[in-house]
């Protein structure tokens, strides 16, 4: 009995099981942000604290500085996870495509599919962008408010920038790489 190949060169049981893997995969990678949603509570928690009106402005800037250090650490994460779903989706891409199947290539308008989905809305990853930069302003927008500001605050703020600032630079990195290795054409 001759076994039949999909385009690839792959048998479909192989076709089918790295496609199962690769979704399993990628729904863990695009999950994180909400596996960690307990850091971001306690983010929100501990600018809580902030609010006393005992707090000293060395206090206050302290606590700030945590809370910007703790969610930079949670951005950079995300952004990492990102990259990795993002590859893990190029790849699904390549596998429907061997496959005949289109549950992610109707979302791509650069992929051979029956149908697009357009992208309405804000996207998640610059979402996650003002979610960090609410938080990280948090701390010192309350020493602001309180008139307890201080100089040593503009490091929190300074933070800010340097950190999404770095996410952009990985983005735009691997969206050009991910356009230049592009094995999916069709």
């Amino acid at each position: 009995m001759t076994r039949v190949m999909v385009r690839g060169g792959q048998y479909p049981e192989y076709v089918a099981a790295e496609y199962a893997a690769t979704q399993d995969a990628y729904l863990q990678y695009d999950s994180f942000r909400w596996q960690s949603g307990g850091l971001l509570i306690g983010a929100f928690v501990f600018l809580g604290f902030l609010t006393s009106p005992n707090i000293t402005p060395r206090s206050l800037f302290v606590g700030s500085l945590v809370v910007t250090v703790v969610v930079s650490i949670w951005m950079l994460y995300a952004q990492h996870y990102r990259q990795l779903y993002l590859f893990k989706i190029d790849r699904l891409l390549d596998l429907e495509l061997e496959m005949g199947a289109e549950q992610h290539r109707r979302f791509h308008q650069s992929e051979a599919a029956c149908k697009h989905y357009p992208r309405i809305g804000i996207r998640g990853h610059y979402l996650d962008g003002i979610v960090y930069a609410t938080i990280s302003f948090g701390g010192p927008l309350l020493a602001a408010v309180g008139g307890k500001w201080s100089l040593l605050l503009g490091i929190p703020i300074a933070l800010v920038p340097v950190v999404l600032i770095a996410v952009y630079c990985q983005e735009r990195k691997t969206i050009r790489w991910l356009a230049e290795h592009r094995s999916v054409v069709g």
